[in-house]
């Protein structure tokens, strides 16, 4: 068995109830931080600026026209 596989095959089984109780606690706030970034970000100059390049680049829905 290849390690991805057994590595998959570990994740799959875990339950939330396997989880220590630190790393629930990080992995929520990586997540709200994360959240909050995004959302801070979202009017940003710099962002603006990116999205006027992808529109001129021509690229719509991930894909380059």
């Amino acid at each position: 068995m290849g390690v991805t596989l057994e590595l998959a095959k570990y994740a799959r089984s875990l339950t939330f109830q396997d989880l220590p109780k630190d790393v629930i606690h990080q992995t929520k706030r990586v997540v709200l931080d994360t959240l909050g970034c995004a959302i801070g970000g979202y009017e940003n100059e710099a962002v603006n600026a990116i999205q006027e390049l992808i529109k001129d680049l021509g690229v719509r829905n991930g894909v380059r026209s």
